[in-house]
Order: structure tokens, then C-alpha cells, then sequence
């Protein structure tokens, strides 16, 4: 993610719920935009990351970015509201979600309640005698000591 540091740090979740991952007029990107949106929502309740942003996330061009939200709005998922100064210029965009039960868990679970990735406990993975306490392992070595045993 190389332009995170421009945009709002994303949140850790995702969410997609059922009426978007099952929607069949939706192609799967614009469903995983769907939630990479949920992830950018801050406490203001709404997504200000540009298309140039989702276009380098996604590997596409910004202008693929527009038809994707463009169709989120229209088969109202997501509400944009555009921010023009007195020249009549797009300053800024948001994105709200439209679904209120998402949108007000999206907002209230902003903060992750743990970290990520997760801290390990041990430096290994699995501890040596736990990894030796296989019995294929055991197996193995017995029949490659018969076979070192037969052929000195």
C-alpha cells in the first residue's frame, strides 16, 4: 500500500455483508472495493480516498476505479457526496455507506480491539518436542535406520 501515508490509515476489517457478497449484478472487484471503503470509514462516518488511491491498491487505472463506485452508487450501496469550492471545483469527494446497521459497525468498531499481526509467544512456531512428537517422523526414522542397518 504505497499511498496509505496520503490517505486515513485503513482499519484492519473489512466488511462485506451478505447483500453485496451475493449481489450477482456486482463484479467481484467492486464487491472487495465495497469493503475496502468499510475499512477506510473513520469516525466521521464516511471515505475520502481519491481513484488514483483504489487504482494503485487494485492495479488498475483510476478511470476502471469510477465505473466500480459509479455502479456502487447506483445500485445504492454507497452514497457520494462531492465538496465544491465557489468555482463550481470538485475539493473533495465522500463515500458513505448506505446500509445503517454496517455503517454504525463500522463506526463503532473503528479502533481494532487487538493488534495485527498478532504477536507470537514463542519464537517457534511449534516447539521442538511437540514437532519430534509426530509418528510419521518416528516412522521415518526407524525405516531409515533398517535400511542403513541392511546396507553397511
Amino acid at each position: 500500500m504505497s499511498n496509505v501515508s496520503n490517505e486515513r490509515q485503513p482499519s484492519y476489517y473489512a466488511i462485506i455483508p451478505a447483500s453485496v457478497r451475493y449481489d450477482e449484478r456486482l463484479k467481484y472487484p467492486e464487491r472487495l472495493l465495497y469493503g475496502e471503503i468499510t475499512a477506510l470509514i473513520g469516525k466521521e462516518g464516511y471515505c475520502f480516498a481519491s481513484n488514483s488511491y483504489f487504482a494503485n491498491l487494485y492495479g488498475v487505472i483510476p478511470g476502471t476505479i469510477s465505473r466500480w463506485i459509479s455502479h456502487l452508487a447506483k445500485l445504492k450501496y454507497i452514497k457520494i457526496e462531492l465538496i465544491k469550492n465557489e468555482k463550481n471545483e470538485i475539493i473533495q469527494r465522500k463515500i458513505y455507506i448506505t446500509d445503517i446497521s454496517c455503517r454504525e459497525f463500522v463506526q463503532n468498531n473503528y479502533e481494532p480491539k487487538s493488534t495485527y499481526p498478532y504477536k507470537q509467544n514463542s519464537l517457534y512456531p511449534i516447539g521442538r518436542k511437540a514437532k519430534d512428537n509426530n509418528i510419521n517422523i518416528r516412522i521415518d526414522r526407524f525405516f531409515t535406520y533398517i535400511i542403513k542397518r541392511r546396507n553397511p
